[in-house]
């Protein structure tokens, strides 16, 4: 029972304190965000590799992490747009609403509000982490979850390309969110961003091609998830106003760049030809136990694309020489200044292509023979 707390942080740890530094005000949530960056990193880089899985006997503990996310994540978007609405009608602190003796209160400048949009952005990109677990659910109303989770976010086409196009064409030109090599960040975020809305609307379209007239819009789950999107701004220009709006926006903005970096690190420069079996090769693998823990083993992602519907706790760590040895957080860091990736990754490149695949272990793992999809026996 114990070993499930390790996926317990975001909802446990994470979320209270930036929930707690939005609700003070200031340049806390900013200070949120420099404590969880920098924790991250040391987790990834002083702890031991996680490597060990868990039984199904934890997955009730482990889907409520997931599904606290939605609340959550509600939460910590009403409090800042409730702050930003007091601050526009020139309103006092609610005496009446305090907690721990802080009372919820106005931001003092637009700079702050800012500053917290940006934060709560950043945080939100732990939507997109859990709503991909759950759209690979067969439950209707994990899909549900999902899709409320990306709707706050305003990337609720995500779900449509990552099933339907990514899961099919990784590795290959065809993919949108397969980072090419010598393809800097910003240059992949907006092909990536453009090229996932198309496909997905074009999946849409596929599979409504017999549906005519107001059906075949009414049921298009692309064009129902961005409206839901757009409504959800609209209420918020009505209720917060322009600065309301320009907080939302950069919420979703950032939360959108956060994904499209986790896109990017996880198959950069790694190449399949179209219709071959996707293999453990075409996938940046991590068993940091910092990104692990915080991504719900995104991070062992080789396995995710062989077995999709897998549960996370379940993953195991592939062998494959594609290793990403720093950790996620660090990893998109570096990402964002392109010419020290492109260092940083070509050295990764160079070193996996001489070494033979392994599996990282670590003092903390236990050992069991489980069959890889390739057929290997590795170190779960």
């Amino acid at each position: 029972m114990l070993s499930t707390l390790r996926y317990c942080l975001v909802a446990y740890f994470f979320f209270p304190l930036i929930i707690a530094g939005t609700w003070v005000g200031g340049y806390w949530p900013l200070a949120y965000l420099l404590f969880a960056i920098n924790m991250y990193v040391l987790v990834d880089n002083f702890t031991p590799p996680l490597t060990r899985i868990q039984t199904k006997r934890e997955a009730p503990l482990n889907d409520l992490y997931l599904f606290l996310q939605v609340p959550l994540s509600a939460l910590l978007l009403c409090i800042y747009l409730f702050k930003i609405r007091l601050m526009i009608l020139g309103g006092a602190p609610l005496p009446g609403w305090a907690v721990l003796g802080f009372p919820l209160a106005p931001f003092s400048t637009i700079g702050e509000t800012l500053a917290a949009g940006f934060a709560i952005g950043f945080h939100c990109g732990s939507n997109v982490v859990v709503a991909h677990e759950m759209m690979h659910r067969s439950s209707t109303f994990w899909r549900a979850c999902s899709r409320t989770l990306l709707v706050m976010t305003g990337d609720a086409q995500f779900q449509e390309a990552h099933l339907y196009g990514h899961h099919s064409a990784v590795g290959t030109l065809a993919d949108p969110a397969t980072a090419r090599r010598g393809e800097g960040f910003y240059r992949f975020l907006l092909r990536s961003t453009v090229g996932q809305w198309k496909e997905a609307y074009a999946f849409e379209q596929t599979r409504l091609r017999k549906e005519h007239g107001i059906a075949k819009w009414v049921k298009n789950r692309v064009l129902r998830g961005n409206a839901a999107s757009l409504l959800l701004l609209g209420a918020v220009t009505w209720s917060c106003g322009l600065l309301g709006m320009t907080g939302y926006v950069i919420v979703m903005v950032i939360t959108k760049a956060v994904l499209e970096s986790v896109n990017y690190i996880q198959h950069y420069g790694l190449t399949r030809e179209p219709g071959s079996k996707v293999e453990p090769q075409h996938s940046w693998e991590c068993a940091s136990r910092g990104s692990s823990m915080y991504l719900f083993n995104l991070t062992r992602h080789a396995q995710h694309h062989a077995v999709p519907r897998k549960p996370y706790w379940e993953l195991e760590v592939q062998p494959t020489p594609y290793r990403l040895p720093h950790g996620y957080m660090l990893a998109i860091w570096i990402a964002l200044i392109p010419r020290l990736w492109f260092r940083y990754a070509d050295r990764l490149m160079n070193a996996a292509a001489t070494r033979p695949p392994t599996t990282p272990t670590a003092s903390s793992s236990s050992s069991s023979n489980v069959p890889a999809p390739d057929g290997t026996r590795i170190l779960s």
